[in-house]
C-alpha cells in the first residue's frame, strides 16, 4: 500500500468471536498509510499459501483497535518486517500476576523490528506499579528493538527489550 491517506481496515466479520481473516497470497507491502483493526474482534493477515509469507511495513502505521477502552488482536500468520509505527492501548488493573488488558500483535513466524520502528502506547485506567502487559507475541522470535517508545498520557513505563523476560514476547511494565 502506498499513499499517506490510504487505509486498510479489518474489523468484525460474520462472527465477532472469530473476526476477519484477509488472505494475501503474495504477502503484504506498506510504504505509507495505515493498516488498522477497528474494534476488539480478533483479525488475521494470512500471508502466502501456507502462512509463511511476509508482510513488510516499510513505513506508515499499524494500529490495533482504534476504539478507546477497547482491546483488539491482530494476528499475522507469517513473518513481519516492521519499520513503521505501532499503536497499542493498555489498561491499568488490579495486579493478579497476569497480564493486564491491552492490544496484542501476534506474529506466527519471525517479527523483525527494522531500523526505525516506533511504539506508541495509549494508557487507560489507573496504572499500578506491578502492572505488566504483553503487547507483542511471536511464535518463533522477535529480532531488533524499537528506536523509540511513547505513552499517552505520559507514564514511567519500561519497554522490552524483546525476549528478555520471556522468549517471543515484548512486555511493557510500570
Amino acid at each position: 500500500m502506498t499513499g499517506g491517506s490510504s487505509t486498510l481496515q479489518l474489523s468484525t466479520g460474520p462472527n465477532a468471536a472469530t473476526g476477519t481473516t484477509l488472505r494475501l497470497d503474495n504477502g503484504y507491502y506498506q510504504a505509507e498509510g495505515t493498516l488498522e483493526t477497528t474494534d476488539a474482534s480478533p483479525c488475521t493477515l494470512f500471508l502466502g499459501n501456507d502462512g509463511t509469507g511476509t508482510a513488510e511495513i516499510a513505513g506508515g502505521t499499524v494500529w490495533i483497535d482504534t476504539l478507546a477502552n477497547s482491546y483488539g488482536r491482530l494476528k499475522v500468520m507469517g513473518n513481519l518486517d516492521l519499520d513503521g509505527e505501532l499503536f497499542v492501548s493498555i489498561q491499568g488493573y488490579a495486579p493478579t500476576g497476569n497480564p493486564g488488558p491491552g492490544d496484542l500483535l501476534y506474529v506466527s513466524q519471525i517479527l523483525m523490528l527494522q531500523e526505525t520502528p516506533t511504539l506508541y502506547v495509549k494508557n487507560y485506567g489507573q496504572l499500578q506499579k506491578t502492572d505488566f502487559w504483553v503487547v507483542i507475541g511471536s511464535g518463533n522470535n522477535i529480532q531488533g528493538d524499537f528506536i523509540s517508545e511513547t505513552s499517552d498520557p505520559a507514564a514511567n513505563l519500561i519497554y522490552g527489550p524483546p525476549n528478555k523476560q520471556r522468549g517471543g514476547q515484548y512486555w511493557i511494565t510500570l
